[in-house]
Order: structure tokens, then C-alpha cells, then sequence
């Protein structure tokens, strides 16, 4: 069978930075990925897309706005045509702010760091230097050779940034609370405290110390000449006079100022306050007297701002999901730009959505709803479509199913959708019970869904009505994950793992609750139970679920909130990356595979999809090396997931060797011209008991099984087994290839072990020549 063209609704750019580990093997040799930790296999990242609109900051008429974890810069100097300037790589994944001083942008790299760009030339952003800091920086302030971090949990952080290329700290203040915001003013920094407003001498930046302090509960923080702006995690609002610094004097306090709803974002431009108030509205409060502001809306209904700037007569701001935006009040021009380069829709991926591979297709949810994309490629994904079937934001989560995927999302509880038609998925059925959904599971006919206090059972025999069938109430509450095994259901909680029986469906039935803490998520594989809890991956017999007893303890690194296991690999999210354990022994898991990438989706075809929140999406390469012990008299090795088999008969070595299957992606690979690599490409390799690499002293046999839809195009007869030849730089075809074109297997007997890629022409497409009538 072969591919046909259909899925062509929007063809996406590669977007590869310096950290994509690729070779073009026309200049140098592939070599395997390498980790930074011994032993195991470093998850290389092949592509990266999507992402949510986050932090900006204007200069003139160029915008630079974070997306994902790429900066992007615009022309606005026409309001309602934005045009890309550039983009860069995928290297400030999570930036939450911006800052702009003369020809550098500061920001951050979404952790620990400072990151100074030069943007003197806007299309060219070089990266002059980065800083590691102590802790998360929630906001900052750049004023002359100095940025100020309001970092979290360890206070006012003074960055010299005099050299951008050698950033260091000058000097800190560890404020009592957790500082969300930070002001400038001369020598004397402003810190929004959870606790108070501290207000900070910083003429000396190696010693600063606190002059005064304020009992508001500060999130955000904003000067203007003569006033600061205060604004706390309760919705209350405050305007101190900044003229008295020690002593300053409150004009104006307004305790539940926004209906209850934070701001999350503040700038200001000519006496007007601009507020974010989280996913409802943008207003504008005119502060021309201070003693009495006056609010009025702007801009509301499925706002989720993210970052605001002003300047001139123009407001600038960011929604997460739906792009950036600019209003000009002078022309009443409203200007908006979605579709960067590299970002598909824009769709914030959630850590916690269920994400699946189904025929190439990768079904993934998204704020909106669900989004579709052809991955038959990697590197170029396709664009099939979204879908905006909900509006929970990250809260759904997804189950595909034979020909139906189901979701539930925080306030839509089961939406059945039918992806028979690749090309159209149609929303079947839509369920509301009024209760908070959590977690979402399918098995046969039936649906269950965990949401805050209840576990449910839908009845799906009829797809566009489903029933809900029976329902458990949990008075404790917390329900956030729920893992099916034959007729039980495990759901975790705050502190105890409930264990029910739904072998009625009408009644599912507590049967058991085991006193077990902290479990943040459950998987199962063959009859065991996997649990991350806090820094431990558990490993528990459920072949009697009653028993549900501990076979294996393994520590993780980080803080474990998530697993999921597929091919018989578990990925476990943490919150210093994704760790991967091989199951082969299922009671004894073995770590294989780590990325520093956090989140997890779904595993196909040798690539891992994973879902980095607002970062997007990343395709990283996952194959494990396969390796056998092979003795003198000979042996195989059967790597089963690219269906390759190698044997060696007796003497194809003179002492006993380690031999190591390792597939390359073929993307990475260019084939020769007019040809195509049919989906497998490998490196083979043998080792010595002390290390030493070596050839075999005759031929050996290599066999490999391949797809239609491995071969696409090639003309099949002519397919052949190639071997690349670092000296030449160029592929040599092994003689004794052979196609077995019945039975879709390659067979070749080659002396010696090199980078192997299963390569063949491509059919050409002659169209008939017409005449002018």
C-alpha cells in the first residue's frame, strides 16, 4: 500500500537550531547520540513546534515577543500587517519576561538563568552571554549596568551586566517572603513581596539593604514619576506616593478591586494603567488622579494575557493561545499576528494531555481543543487541522480508541469524536455532569473518567450516546489519575491509592484503599503497577490487586509527576527532564534514557512526541541500542522494533564480542540523488571484552522486514542495502543485496560493519504530452 497525498493542508518549515543533533552525511560521518549522564541515551531532539505567546517587549517599531521557546521579532510599524523580521531557535524554552536595553534584550531561558541577546541588528539576534541565578525570576528591571531579578524564593538578585558576554552577581537581598515583582527607581529598587512591599537602597549593589517595608501583599509592582502601583494576589490594588521613600504615603487602596480577579500583567503610558485579569479581560485605569482612579474595559471573553507593553499611543500584549496583539488609541487600529514560522497554530500543549499516534496522525489536545497533525515526517510536520471542540485551556486530556478519541477537560466533562475520516473529525457526543474532570480512560465499550471526588463509568455501545452507567463517590477528594487494569481501577489520592472493582459497571465498588502518599501518577504494564511518587519509581504486583505488593523501589532524579508507559518503556516526567526505563525485565526496570525536556506523549515509530507545556511540542529521537553477547561459534541479535536480524555463524570472530544495533533516523541521513531511504537506517558495531572496536573475519547475514509505507515511491526491485563510506563520502551499494519483493524482506551478506540505510529510486511521474486542439 502505498502513501497517498491527502493530509497537504499546510506543510510546515524544519525548524532546526544549533540544538538539533543533526549530520548531513555529505560533510561528515553520523555518529550515535550522546549523554551528559553515563550509560544512557540522550533523547536528540529532531524538531520542536508550537508553543504559547508569552513575554514582549517594544522598541520603537520592532516587537520581540517569546514564543514557545523561541524569540520572534517583528516589524509593527504597520499595526494591522505585523511582519516577522526572524525567529531564533528553540533555546529560551518556558521565558516568562523581556527586558530591552540599548542594543540588548535580556530574558530569561525558562529556568534558572539570564540570557543576553544582541539585537543591535533586529534580524540577527546573537546570544552574548547567559547567567545561571539561584532560583525562578518572576520579573525584572534593567537600569544602567544593572538587571534586578525579583526571584522567588531567594529575593532582589543584582546582576552586573555591564560586560553582557560575562553577566554575574553583584550583589542580593534575600527578602523575607517570595518576590513576584520588581521597580527601579534611581537608587532604590521596589520589591513586590507575597508579605509586603520592600523597599531596597541599591546604590551599593554589593550590600543592599531594606529602608522601609509596607503591609501589602505585593504580586506586581510598577513606577511612574511620582507613584507606585501595587497590586496583590488578593485583587487588591494600591497607589503609594514615591516621593518620601522611607515613609511613603497610600493615596489610594481599593481591597477587591478587579471582581476578584488578579492582574497577571501591568504596564503604563501617559497616566493610564493597563491590567491583564487572567483569562477574562484586559482595562485600562486612567490614573491622572491618583486619588481616585477610574477603570474601564478593553478587551474581554477568552483573554489569557501573558505579557503587556505600552508605548506611544499604542498598547501591545500577548494572549497565550490566540496570538499577539496590538491597539493603537489614537487610529483605533487593532492589529494581530498568529502564525509564526515554525509554530503551526500557536497551540499551548499541556503536560498532563494525553496525547496519541494513530496512523501517522498525532492527535493531541490543546486550549482550544484538539489539534491534528500529520507526522509521517518528523521534521516537517503537517498541519491537518484544529479542532475547537472545548475551551478548558490545559485541562483536557485525551484516549484514542480503534476509531474514536475521547477527552475531558475541566469544565467539558467527555466529548466522543470520530477520526475514522483522517481528514475530518467529527464531534459525535458531548457529556456535561457538572463536576470537575480529571483523568480519562477507555477500555471496550466503556469510558472512565476521575474527576475531583467521583469516579465514572460511561457506556459507549452507542458512540454518539453515551451513557453514564455508574458512579462512585470519593468523600476525600483529589482525584487526578485513574489507570484501568482488567476489571479494577486504581485512582490515586492525596494520601491513599483507592482501589475499585468495575466489573459492574452500574456500581463500580471500593474494595480496597491502600496507605500510600504522595503518588502523583500510575501506570500498569504486563501485571505490575508502576507509581512515581515523590522521588521513587515503585514497582507493585497487581496479579492479585488486593495484594498490590511492592516488588522494587528505583530512586528518580527530581521530583516525579507523570508516567506513562508505551513499547515497553516507561517515561517518567521529572522535574529536571523525561527518564526512561526499559521494562524487558518488568519487575526490574532498567534506566535507558533521559532528556532534559519535561513532559510526555506518545512514542511512534521511533520518535518520542512530547508535550512541554508552553514550549510546544518536541519530536525527539528514541531508539535504544539493542546488543548481544555473541561467542565464538556464532549467534544472532534481533532488533524487533525496526525488524533487523543479524547471525554470524561460527568464526565470524576469533574471541567473544559484544555486538550493538543502533537505527539513525533517516531524516538525518542524505541519500544519494533520485533516491530515498526506505525507513531504515543503522550503524552496527562489535566490541572486544576490553573495548576495543572490530571488523569480522568474514561475512555475516543481515536481514530486514520493511513496509509499504517504509517504501512509499521506490521502485521496489531495485530497492538495495547501502553502506556508507566515510573516505569517499558517499554511499557504496552491497553487492549482495537481494529483495525478497513477496514477502517485503532484504537480505544481504556484507564483510564488514559500517552506517547502513536501506535506500532505492524513487518511481518518477511522466505525464502524457497534449496538443493544442
Amino acid at each position: 500500500m502505498k502513501r497517498s497525498g491527502m493530509l497537504l493542508l499546510g506543510i510546515l518549515p524544519a525548524v532546526i537550531g544549533v540544538w538539533v543533533l543533526l549530520k548531513v552525511l555529505s560533510n561528515a560521518r553520523p555518529t550515535l547520540a550522546a549523554s551528559s549522564q553515563p550509560g544512557l541515551v540522550e533523547l536528540a531532539p529532531m524538531a520542536q513546534f508550537g508553543g504559547a505567546y508569552k513575554a514582549l517587549a517594544v522598541q520603537g517599531n520592532i516587537a520581540y515577543v517569546v514564543i514557545g521557546p523561541r524569540l520572534v521579532v517583528l516589524n509593527v510599524s504597520d499595526l494591522q500587517h505585523p511582519i516577522l523580521i526572524t525567529e531564533t531557535s528553540p533555546v529560551f524554552g518556558g521565558a516568562t519576561w523581556i527586558r530591552l536595553s540599548g542594543a540588548f534584550a535580556y530574558l530569561d531561558g525558562g529556568g534558572y538563568n539570564i540570557n543576553a541577546l544582541n539585537i543591535s541588528d533586529p534580524a540577527r539576534p546573537v546570544l552574548s552571554g547567559r547567567l545561571d541565578v539561584v532560583d525562578d525570576t518572576y520579573d525584572a528591571a534593567i537600569s544602567g549596568n544593572y538587571a534586578y531579578l525579583a526571584n522567588s524564593y531567594s529575593g532582589l538578585r543584582i546582576i552586573d551586566i555591564s560586560d553582557p558576554g560575562n553577566l554575574h552577581e553583584a550583589g542580593y537581598f534575600d527578602t523575607p517572603g517570595y518576590a513576584l515583582g520588581v521597580a527601579i527607581s534611581g537608587t532604590v529598587a521596589y520589591v513586590a513581596d507575597n508579605t509586603a512591599v520592600r523597599v531596597i537602597n541599591v546604590a551599593n549593589p554589593a550590600s543592599p539593604f531594606e529602608i522601609a517595608s509596607h503591609s501589602v501583599a505585593a504580586a506586581k509592582i510598577l513606577l511612574d514619576e511620582s507613584y507606585t502601583y501595587v497590586v496583590g494576589g488578593n485583587s487588591d490594588f494600591t497607589v503609594f506616593t514615591t516621593t518620601q521613600i522611607s515613609q511613603p504615603g497610600q493615596v489610594y487602596q481599593c481591597p477587591i478591586c478587579f471582581g476578584g480577579n488578579s492582574p497577571t500583567q501591568m504596564a503604563y503610558q501617559d497616566h493610564q494603567l493597563y491590567l491583564a485579569l487572567g483569562r477574562y479581560y484586559l482595562m485600562k485605569m486612567d490614573v491622572s488622579n491618583p486619588n481616585q482612579p477610574v477603570g474601564s474595559s478593553l478587551f474581554g471573553g477568552g483573554f489569557s494575557c501573558s505579557g503587556a507593553a505600552a508605548a506611544g499611543s499604542r498598547l501591545y500584549w500577548t494572549d497565550q493561545e490566540k496570538g499577539f496583539y496590538g491597539m493603537d488609541f489614537a487610529s483605533h487600529q487593532l492589529g494581530r499576528y498568529h502564525n509564526a514560522p515554525g509554530s503551526l497554530s500557536n497551540i499551548r500543549y499541556s503536560y498532563s494531555a494525553g496525547m496519541a499516534v494513530r496512523n501517522d496522525l498525532l492527535y493531541a489536545p490543546n486550549g482550544m481543543g484538539l489539534e491534528v497533525l500529520d507526522v509521517h515526517d518528523p521534521l516537517h510536520p503537517l498541519e491537518n487541522k484544529a479542532y475547537p471542540f472545548w475551551n478548558d485551556g490545559t485541562g483536557a486530556n485525551l484516549v484514542v480508541q480503534g476509531n474514536y478519541a475521547y477527552a475531558n477537560g475541566i469544565n467539558t466533562n467527555l466529548i466522543v469524536m470520530d477520526i475514522s475520516n483522517p481528514l475530518v473529525v467529527a464531534k459525535i457526543a458531548q457529556s456535561n455532569y457538572g463536576s470537575f474532570a480529571g483523568d480519562i480512560e477507555a477500555q471496550g465499550n466503556y469510558v472512565y473518567i476521575g474527576s475531583w471526588s467521583t469516579l465514572s463509568t460511561f457506556d459507549l455501545t452507542q458512540h454518539a450516546n453515551p451513557v453514564r452507567k455508574g458512579v462512585a463517590y470519593i468523600p476525600s477528594g483529589g482525584v487526578s489519575d485513574v489507570e484501568i487494569y482488567q476489571n479494577y481501577a486504581f485512582v490515586p489520592l492525596a494520601n491513599a491509592i483507592d482501589l475499585f472493582d468495575i466489573s459492574s459497571h452500574m456500581t463500580p465498588t471500593l474494595v480496597m484503599t491502600f496507605s500510600l502518599s504522595g503518588v502523583a501518577g500510575l501506570d500498569t504494564y504486563d501485571h505490575y503497577a508502576y507509581l512515581v511518587r515523590s522521588n521513587e519509581l515503585q514497582v507493585r504486583d497487581v496479579g492479585n490487586p488486593y495484594a498490590f505488593s511492592l516488588v522494587n523501589t528505583l530512586p528518580i532524579d527530581g521530583y516525579g509527576y507523570f508516567i506513562f508507559i508505551q513499547s515497553g518503556y516507561a517515561f517518567v516526567t521529572t522535574y529536571t527532564g523525561t527518564h526512561v526505563y526499559d521494562l524487558s525485565t518488568p519487575s526490574a526496570p532498567r534506566y535507558v534514557a533521559f532528556s532534559p525536556l519535561r513532559g510526555a506523549a506518545s512514542v511512534h515509530d521511533n520518535v518520542l512526541y512530547l508535550g512541554a507545556g508552553g514550549d510546544g511540542l518536541y519530536a525527539l529521537w528514541f531508539f535504544i541500542p539493542v546488543r548481544a553477547s555473541i561467542p565464538t561459534s556464532g549467534g544472532s541479535l534481533i532488533s524487533a522494533r525496526d525488524q533487523t536480524t543479524y547471525t554470524l555463524s561460527s568464526g565470524t570472530f576469533s574471541e567473544p564480542i559484544t555486538l550493538t544495533h543502533n537505527a539513525v533516523y533517516p531524516g538525518d541521513l542524505a541519500p544519494l540523488p533520485g533516491m530515498k531511504i526506505a525507513g531504515h537506517a543503522f550503524e552496527i558495531q562489535a566490541a572486544n571484552a576490553v573495548g576495543a572496536a572490530l571488523q569480522p573475519d568474514k561475512p555475516y547475514q543481515i536481514s530486514i522486514t520493511y513496509t509499504d509505507h517504509e517504501l512509499g515511491a521506490i521502485d521496489e526491485a531495485r530497492l538495495a542495502l547501502y553502506a556508507w563510506d566515510d573516505l569517499q563520502k558517499t554511499w557504496i551499494k552491497e553487492p549482495t543485496s537481494a529483495v525478497d519483493v513477496s514477502n517485503n524482506r532484504l537480505s544481504a551478506e556484507p564483510s564488514h560493519f559500517s552506517i547502513w540505510a536501506l535506500m532505492g529510486p524513487v518511481h518518477r511521474l511522466f505525464l502524457p504530452l497534449t496538443g493544442r486542439p
